[in-house]
Parts: structure tokens; sequence; C-alpha cells
């Protein structure tokens, strides 16, 4: 595996892993008993509660049912062997535990450690949650709504196992309740990396995240599907032979920039520039050509409503549709134009809206034999699917493929942990931060994108596996500059500009 590269895995997977682990050493496992797998992720929890609170003298335990009650059990048996005070909440009853749960139980019990009755108050201020885990699927149950509540309420710090509670492996967060999953100041969780804990509002629930295989064989995963959880690497942009010319590194055409938006198709042509481009021309209202040629004099420019707008069009490798597009008759009329071009699209902002609302602009998608790349946030995948924006965010890699099943696109589905699709395949940006909400930083990804795709079929026949790879290494680039801009400037004060100006020195680097 690329160091660039970590493999996430949903549930059912996940607790086949499990399974294998357990196995006979002859059968490809490691010959232990599930228990004893158990005990070992009690050890490196606790030695994680330990090393990250070193004062701590003791902590309070919310058990469940299952498995990862049972983790929590055994961390509580170990904790008070070291002298450590314990103090145990059981939700579930332990009538109704089973297997290594209720084995972990008997344990706890044996050594002396007592149930607090339901209403106690919370003696300390570390909180360890082992209320649901991996199998959790939603809804939750009554009594797991209250307990989750009060931890979050608990002034305090909170270390889960596995998962935060309420969490699912599969796609994270569930609903817009800040009481459905606990918010965690540490996750710390075992044997694989769930895709849940890496998109979408669970990065914030988990908090710090830390990862154990419990030394578990690296072929028992491959034999399972995962998606991969990249970053970026510089090592992903091509390098440029010796005898290369501007038309070979690529032509962008960036159309849009309405009444009073220039500035979208300057950030994106910039950003293009910044990203390898060798030639970029902006077709925009006549009104922002002296602005934008003063701004940036190496770009060309072109009246997107004038004969000459199709002449220059048949020489680009990719365009670029939607930076500052508006909703407005001019914007949807010049969309049209350019989707009957003989090149790569990706369409961004208002692009997505006239996909979303005319189905004149969705048929030119469709029928089209070109590749088409899509940029959503959450809220443009929802009008896109016609489905609420919670819908959306309670389980994006299943948004995504609602995208590439309805429009027959590659893309990116924007936000925390980046959901990046073609056809069959689904993948996770590693890179981005909160400082990346503010204008323009779409128009600068697909400026980026455009210079990349661009590059790439340039002057070969389209390969899609390649166009797909220079799409995704232009959402991971925009990200790792956005993050390296981040530490210097801080998330405050981020601006989509400033990320151009890190784009240098990002492909210079491992992020």
């Amino acid at each position: 595996m690329s160091e660039n590269q970590i493999l996430l895995y949903n549930a059912a997977t996940s607790q086949a892993i499990d399974v294998d682990a357990a196995r006979p050493a002859d059968h490809g496992g490691l010959g232990i008993e599930s228990f004893a797998l158990m005990e070992r992720a009690a050890d490196y929890a606790l030695a994680c509660l330990r090393q990250r609170w070193p004062d701590a003298s003791g902590f309070s335990l919310f058990c469940g049912k299952g498995n990862n009650a049972g983790d929590g059990y055994v961390m509580a048996a170990l904790a008070a062997r070291l002298g450590m005070h314990v103090q145990i909440f059981a939700v579930v009853e332990a009538k109704l535990l089973t297997g290594d749960a209720l084995r972990a139980y008997a344990q706890c019990m044996e050594i002396g450690l007592a149930i607090d009755a339901p209403h106690a108050p919370i003696a300390h201020t570390i909180v360890v949650d082992a209320l649901l885990g991996t199998g959790f699927t939603p809804p939750l149950r009554a009594d797991m709504v209250q307990a989750i509540s009060r931890i979050n309420a608990h002034v305090g710090e909170v270390l889960s196992l596995d998962m935060p509670s309420g969490v699912s492996a599969d796609f994270g967060v569930s609903g817009e309740d800040t009481n459905q999953c606990i918010n965690a100041t540490l996750t710390v969780s075992f044997i694989t990396h769930k895709i849940g804990l890496y998109t979408g509002a669970a990065i914030a629930s988990r908090g710090a995240l830390l990862v154990t295989d419990l030394g578990i064989p690296e072929h028992i995963f491959h034999h399972y599907p995962s998606i991969p959880w990249l970053k970026w690497s510089a090592s992903r942009l091509p390098v440029a032979g010796v005898n290369t010319y501007k038309s070979r590194q690529g032509h962008v055409l960036v159309v849009g920039g309405d009444a009073g938006m220039a500035g979208a198709v300057l950030l994106a042509a910039e950003a293009a520039f910044r990203a390898g481009a060798g030639l970029v021309t902006i077709a925009t209202r006549a009104e922002h050509r002296s602005g934008i040629l003063a701004r940036l004099p190496e770009a060309m420019w072109v009246n997107p409503e004038s004969a000459k707008f199709d002449l220059v069009a048949q020489d680009c490798d990719a365009v670029v549709v939607g930076p500052g597009l508006g909703r407005e008759p001019w914007g949807l009329a010049i969309l049209k134009r350019a989707l009957a071009l003989p090149c790569t699209k990706i369409l961004d902002a208002d692009a997505l809206y006239w996909l979303a609302l005319e189905q004149a602009v969705k048929d030119l998608c469709v029928a089209s034999s070109e590749t088409l790349f899509i940029t959503p946030h959450a809220a443009e995948a929802a009008r896109l699917l016609h489905r609420p924006v919670s819908e959306v965010e309670s389980d994006r890699l299943a948004a995504a493929t609602a995208l590439v099943s309805a429009y027959g696109c590659f893309g990116v589905l924007k936000g925390p942990g980046s959901v990046l699709f073609a056809a069959q395949k689904r993948a996770i940006c590693a890179q981005g931060n909160a400082g990346m909400a503010t204008a323009g930083m779409g128009d600068v990804l697909s400026g980026i994108a455009g210079a990349l795709v661009a590059e790439a079929g340039a002057g070969a026949d389209t390969d899609l596996a390649a166009l797909n790879y220079a799409f995704q290494s232009a959402v991971l680039w925009h990200s790792a500059a956005a993050d390296l801009a981040v530490e210097e400037l801080g998330r405050r004060s981020l601006m989509a500009s400033d990320v151009i100006s890190f784009l240098p020195k990002s492909a210079l680097s491992e992020v």
C-alpha cells in the first residue's frame, strides 16, 4: 500500500476481517480466540488514554451490548488492575449480554467492579464511550439517545472505542441533531479504517483518530473490497518533456462571468495557468475583457456570443463551464454552446444549477460522447438529485453513486472528506480544511482540474483512466495547497486566491 493511500472498509467487511483474524494460523489467521483480540484492543485503548491524559486517575465508562461493550469492560478490568478508578454505566442490562461481551462483564464483576445507578453523577473528567461500534445501524434506540446526550453534555474529555457511538461505519453521521452521535475528543479504532470516519460530519465527531490493526496479517485485508483514502503527492503531476510546447501542455477554455461576476472566471483561469496549462482562453462578457487582460495578460479572450467562439473552442482540450455563469438566460445560452464542443467538460457552480433544472442541458450532457466531470457541494448535489441536503450528507457515498447513475459523469462531491467518483470507483480525499468555505474556492478547483485534464487529453486519444487520474490529482492538489496556506495564514484569513499562490509550493512537496 502506498504511503499516500490508506484503504477504507465498510461495516460488513470490517466484521468479516475481524472473524478471519481469529481463524487458525494454518488457515491464514492469527490463531487466537476472539476474546484475545478483544484484550488486545482494550489494552491499546487504555495505553492511548494514558498517553493522551497522563495525569488521569480514572474514567467513567458507558457500555452497550455487543463487542464494543466487551472492549469497554475489558478496558475497565485492565485499568482497575493498574490502580485506576473506574465508574461503569451499563446502558444495556447484563442479562442481555452474550459471548465475549458477557465474558468481559463477568471479569469486571470478579475483580469487584460495580455498576453505577443509571442517573448517578458522572464522576470523572474522562468518559469512555463503549456504547455502539462497527455493527451499529440507525436509528438509535431511546436509551442510546439518552446516554449519548448525557455524555455530550458532560464537561470533559471523551474517548470513543472503535467508533463514536451513533456514527455509522458505512456512511458516518446520519441526521442533523448533534445528540445523535458522540462528539469525541479521541477515537481509537480497531483493525480497519472505517469509511464513515473519513467523510462528512463524522470527521468532527471522531475528534483525533488513532487506528491499530491489532497485529492482523496484511494479506487478510486484501481479500476484501475497500476504497482508497488518497493523500496528495507531488509525484502525481506529469513531468513535461524537454521538447514540449504550449499546445501540448493543454488548452483550457473557461466559460462564465456574467455581469458583476468576472472575478470567478479570472480565478479559474489564473488557477489553470498555475496548474500548468499551456494556453487559457476566457469566454466572458465583452465588458470584462479589459479588466481581465490587465490582471492576467497571459490569457486570451473570446466573446462567447460570437461566431469566433466555436472556432477558438475547436482547439481546446478541456472546457470549464460555470464560474460566475449566472442564472439568467445569457448563462443558459452559452452553457448550451459550450456543451456542444468536442472536448472534455468540467461543470461547476451555476452550470450545475442549469444541469439540475433544465432537461435540455441534461440531455446534451447525457448524449455527448465526451467525458463529463462535475464538482458539486452538498447543496448542489441535492438539487441535482432532487432530494434534501440532509439526505446527501447522511450518506455521501450513496449520493455520489446516484450522481454517476443520473448523469453518467465523473467528479467530486465536495465537503469534509470530499468523495471522488468515477463509474464503479470511489475514493475519499484526505486533504482540506474548514477555511476553504469561502467565495471562489470552487472556481480555483475547476481551473486546476481544467489544466490537468487538458494536459492529460492533449495530443492523444482520450483515455478515461488518465483523465480521471488527472481530475483526482486536481482535487488533491487543490486541498493540499489550501492546507499549506492555512498553516501560514490561518483558517479565518484564507482566500481562494491564496490557494492559487500556494500551488507552486505544494507541487514540490508531500503534504
